[in-house]
């Protein structure tokens, strides 16, 4: 089997090889066995934000089943991010692998994955930003549904320009007297994200719902992203 994919997450597997977590543009998340890849000479090297084309052996589609790297190689210029690049890089891994089911095909995200990295890469503030909210965006209409910003999911009905919104559970926003403006949720479902309020709130309505989604575990990612800013100084 071939596919386009992006390395998530990795671990030690036997002596000389690894695990690897990879987001496919057709498979979505799976697993693979590496061989080699720790020893002095591999026979190729499977790097983390970069675009691979590889080939696997194996029975992927069975439950459990594992899938043999044969083949890798780098599709684009390597990436190397840099400085918070690399830890936001790490949070859109993380969320990826705590939100989405494994072997389940999720083209869009991959690309707005893709488009991501390339953002960070530009380590430009506005830009990374912008890319963290979209990736945000498309990942919550993935798990939840993709009508999330225009439809409520009390009665199914468009969410209203002059309503107010809460999420009571983390399936959509019900009607209620105070919340978030209808108004608002309107315009992030269009994507309008060039307001800095509105890229706030897009922040704050993902962070509400991923605490709702995950029963209150905080992401690791985050976790050290804090700690590292804390001590920068400000």
């Amino acid at each position: 089997m071939s596919d386009l994919v992006f390395v998530l997450h990795r671990r030690p597997y036997r002596e000389r090889s690894e695990l690897l977590k990879v987001l496919g543009a057709e498979g979505g998340i799976y697993t693979l066995v590496a061989h080699g890849v720790r020893s002095l000479r591999p026979k190729f090297h499977v790097p983390e934000f970069n675009l691979l084309h590889i080939e696997t052996s194996g029975q992927g589609q069975e439950p459990d089943a594992l899938q043999t790297l044969l083949q890798a190689q780098l599709q684009e210029s390597p990436v190397q991010l840099q400085g918070m690049a690399i830890y936001m890089g790490l949070y859109l891994n993380e969320l990826c692998l705590v939100l989405l089911p494994e072997q389940m095909p999720c083209p869009e995200l991959f690309l707005v994955y893709h488009q991501t990295l390339q953002e960070l890469c530009t380590q430009e503030t506005l830009r990374m930003e912008l890319g963290l909210r979209q990736f945000e965006r498309v990942l919550l209409e993935l798990c939840a549904h993709r009508e999330f910003f225009c439809i409520e999911i009390e009665q199914g009905r468009p969410i209203q320009r002059d309503g107010f919104y809460v999420l009571t559970d983390d399936s959509g926003f019900v009607p209620s007297g105070s919340g978030y403006a209808g108004a608002d949720l309107l315009d992030l479902h269009t994507g309008q994200w060039q307001e800095l309020r509105l890229r706030q709130l897009a922040k704050q309505i993902f962070r509400h719902w991923l605490h709702i989604h995950r029963q209150g575990r905080p992401l690791k990612s985050r976790e050290l992203l804090r700690q590292i800013w804390s001590q920068l100084p400000h």
